[in-house]
């Protein structure tokens, strides 16, 4: 199977577990408790606080929810919160939903305390109006009781089949993981998609071996035949170049590859392929200094393999250094 269609499943697969968690985890923000009711003409409230199997410890992030329900008519000022007791407001954020001429609020507020007591105590007070009257007017919700721990490594569970922490399942776990599982495998198909394009050419390259020589050879020295008796047009070197870059085997190397190489012949030959690809690429015609060097150039790689076929039979291949 090809590693595309394995990458794609993989991005699939992840992007729907992360749509699902974020879809569990809004629509578990939705849900509302029961509100009491403490006091006539005034927002009903609840209030939650996530708690653990043991205690909480000093410094502990200590997550506390305050649900609202606002009556027509009744406007709550929450920036006007004041948090009484033992804690300090690390962070707050608000949510408010119309249930029909109703208005639900939630606040979820993260404390910290950093007192050293075994209960630790929260009074929420918060500022109300009513069209009834118009004037500000406070309330008191209930005092949030919070326990520490009692020892410095925590007591076991009371319950022997259970760890000895058990997490607090807010959805939260499963919505961080599920979006690092998105964000690994986006990670991945991006890496893949770029390094696939720009991974060198030379890994790629399949092996070419040139024909024998000098049979491999005389196609070579007929194309520079041509050119030596006056074709001097670009077909001519188009022709010669392609034909010197097949019994190298270096058809897929640019000039600048091909001085990685180790090929023994590649002085020469990357001399004389650049006065062919001037040949080829410039409007400049070649004159006859140039045309001079390139036979000799031609000369020298003839040297060359002869040398070479006199002291190994082995096939000529680029190797990259």
């Amino acid at each position: 199977m090809k590693k595309k269609p394995i990458i794609a499943a993989i991005a699939i697969v992840a992007l729907a577990v992360a749509m699902t968690a974020v879809v569990v985890q809004a629509r578990r923000e939705r849900q509302w408790p029961d509100f009491l009711t403490a006091k006539q003409d005034a927002p009903r409230y609840n209030t939650e606080v996530k708690n653990r199997d043991f205690g909480f410890r000093t410094g502990n992030h200590v997550p506390v929810t305050l649900y609202f329900k606002l009556l027509p008519g009744m406007e709550l000022m929450t920036e006007q919160m004041v948090v009484n007791g033992d804690f300090e407001v690390v962070s707050r954020k608000e949510y408010r939903e119309m249930r029909g001429e109703d208005t639900l609020v939630r606040v979820d507020l993260v404390l910290q305390a950093f007192v050293l007591k075994p209960k630790l105590e929260v009074k929420p007070t918060i500022t109300y109006k009513s069209t009834a009257d118009g004037d500000p007017k406070k309330l008191d919700l209930l005092t949030v009781e919070v326990y520490t721990s009692q020892t410095y490594d925590g007591r076991k569970s009371e319950h022997p089949k259970e760890a000895d922490l058990t997490l607090i399942n807010d959805g939260h776990l499963w919505l961080t993981a599920a979006y690092i599982l998105a964000g690994g495998c986006g990670v991945v198909v991006a890496v893949h998609m770029l390094v696939g394009k720009r991974l060198p050419r030379l890994k790629r390259q399949p092996k070419v071996n040139p024909g024998p020589f000098p049979a491999g050879w005389s196609a070579v020295q007929k194309a520079w035949s041509a050119i030596s008796e006056g074709d001097r047009t670009k077909h001519a070197f188009t022709n010669v170049a392609a034909l010197v870059r097949t019994f190298f085997g270096v058809d897929p190397l640019t000039i600048s590859e091909l001085s990685s190489s180790a090929l023994p012949e590649k002085e020469p030959l990357i001399a004389f392929l650049a006065i062919c690809e001037k040949a080829l690429w410039t409007d400049t015609q070649i004159d006859e200094v140039e045309l001079a060097k390139a036979h000799e150039l031609m000369t020298v790689m003839e040297q060359l393999l002869l040398a070479r076929q006199a002291t190994s039979r082995a096939t000529i291949s680029p190797v990259v250094a």
